[in-house]
């Protein structure tokens, strides 16, 4: 039963105007990205971690159009990314390991029409994610690197307000609950989750089963391990905070100690 004076909000909005509503306390909790979380942190709004929604596993990558088989053969090329510290990560991260130095590259910003930007050779490869991704490799490109292989640092979480009080915590402990219950039906029913939502993503239902193969979904136990005091998820964090760090008006210090707390997870789902 849902507790009294608890509500969801369904919004598409952008996480600015997300992170606003936690400022000003119209709303106890919300879904944002790691980096997101992060940046209201360094700003000085109290949010901490409350649990687990998404990692992607190859949901996010970097994919080049023909010929271009190789992250080596990048050097000297224009790439296109968003302004976000997780999409360049996972660029340095790729250019790295091909022993490319950024400074060989050429960044550029991610045009708004994606597809029109492709079919005129604008650039020569794009950081983005699913089903974006999908999409494009359809149309000739490589995928050259992807998160599959990389550290839980592009992460969707539900963050919560540090302040909160009791009615607002039993609030935010049956949302998550019955998140989790969710999940459950979505991996055990998973072709008549995917019509239902379809729709609602603006996607086929082949989308959204390519979407979810290249998503970890964590369950509780998985969200329990990760968010409980001394797991390995603040040492994933960290290059990502140290990133950001890098960049104008964002504070020094930012620490991924603290951010996560498994106080909101249910004992069980039974």
């Amino acid at each position: 039963m849902r507790s009294p004076g608890t509500s969801l909000t369904d919004h598409r909005w952008l996480p600015s105007a997300v992170l606003d509503l936690l400022q000003r306390g119209a709303v106890p909790a919300a879904t944002l990205g790691l980096e997101q979380v992060l940046r209201a942190r360094a700003a000085g709004l109290g949010i901490e971690v409350a649990l687990l929604i998404a990692v992607s596993r190859g949901a996010d990558g970097l994919i080049a159009r023909d010929p271009l088989a190789s992250v080596s053969e990048l050097a000297g090329k224009r790439i296109a990314l968003d302004g976000i510290a997780a999409a360049s990560l996972l660029l340095e991260r790729s250019l790295a390991d091909a022993g490319v130095p950024l400074s060989a590259v050429r960044i550029v910003p991610l045009p708004a029409d994606i597809d029109a930007a492709w079919a005129s050779s604008e650039v020569a490869a794009v950081v983005t994610y699913e089903p974006i991704l999908s999409r494009l490799e359809a149309r000739g490109g490589n995928r050259l690197a992807d998160t599959s292989h990389m550290p839980s640092f592009m992460l969707d979480v539900v963050a919560v307000r540090s302040d909160l009080g009791g009615d607002a915590h039993a609030g935010v402990r049956e949302v998550v609950r019955a998140y989790l219950l969710g999940r459950q039906v979505l991996r055990s029913n998973p072709f008549d989750s995917a019509y239902r939502l379809a729709a609602r993503l603006g996607m086929s239902h082949e989308e959204v089963l390519g979407l979810f193969r290249r998503l970890l979904l964590p369950d509780l136990d998985y969200n329990r391990a990760l968010l409980s005091a001394g797991s390995d998820l603040a040492a994933s964090c960290r290059p990502l905070a140290e990133l950001m760090q890098r960049s104008p008006g964002v504070a020094q210090g930012l620490a991924c100690e603290g951010l996560f707390t498994d106080r909101f997870l249910p004992e069980s789902l039974a």
